[in-house]
């Protein structure tokens, strides 16, 4: 059975690459232009509008500047230590796991 997914759910992974302080984060312009109903969206005239005006700004030209790579190394660097925070948690746990069946043998 198909389930509907809505379309900010479908683009979640994407929506999520967007650091908070960027400018298409707040007002959250990148949102609008997901929602399921035509309705709820900016035309695309409004939203040129919106995005013309966001260029001017000096937050989205100092985030412009920012580069793509630079971007994907923070999150992997974040990812990377997420796994270590997992692997040290894990390790602990199986450290009090071995001796608990030590003090049981």
């Amino acid at each position: 059975m198909f389930q509907c997914l809505h379309e900010l759910e479908r683009r979640q992974a994407h929506v999520d690459l967007i650091p908070p302080a960027h400018p298409l984060a707040t007002p959250p312009t990148a949102l609008h232009c997901l929602r399921d109903s035509d309705g709820e969206r900016q035309t695309a005239t409004q939203l040129c509008q919106t995005l013309t005006a966001l260029k001017r700004t000096a937050r989205y030209r100092e985030s412009s500047q920012k580069d793509l790579h630079q971007l994907l190394k923070e999150k992997d660097t974040q990812i990377l230590e997420n796994e270590l925070a997992i692997q040290e948690v894990l390790e602990h746990k199986n450290a009090r796991l071995q001796a608990n069946e030590n003090t049981v043998a």
